[in-house]
């Protein structure tokens, strides 16, 4: 006999059923750190640039006014990746948490309920 509390037959509605994909969260916060991380790689190397590690005055200049103009601008994107990526981490494990406590709580009813023991 089900658990008085539960419902016998799955809710229908006219749309899909939320789900997070934990080992996505996780590949989306490598992702965006990897960006994170190659963009502070660029622009380090962007900083050190020099005509005669380019081959040209003008494509330095270029590289030189990119660097004044964008750079800060990078930089806080960076940062900002790196603040996502963490985020994502963090509700990744807020998740994981609140599956691993709705599973312990289901398992601790007296009545079996399908699909507590996932």
């Amino acid at each position: 006999m089900p658990h008085p509390a539960l419902p016998t037959e799955p809710h229908q509605s006219g749309s899909d059923s939320f789900r997070a994909d934990l080992d996505e969260f996780g590949a989306l916060a490598a992702a965006l750190a990897r960006t994170g991380h190659s963009l502070q790689d660029a622009l380090a190397a962007l900083r050190g640039t020099t005509a005669t590690s380019i081959g040209t005055d003008r494509l330095d200049r270029a590289c030189q006014e990119f660097q004044q103009h964008w750079g800060y601008r990078l930089e806080q994107l960076q940062r900002q990746l790196d603040d996502t990526a963490e985020g994502v981490r963090d509700t990744a494990r807020g998740y994981r948490d609140t599956e691993r406590g709705a599973v312990a709580l289901l398992a601790a009813l007296p009545v079996p309920v399908p699909g507590a023991d996932r």
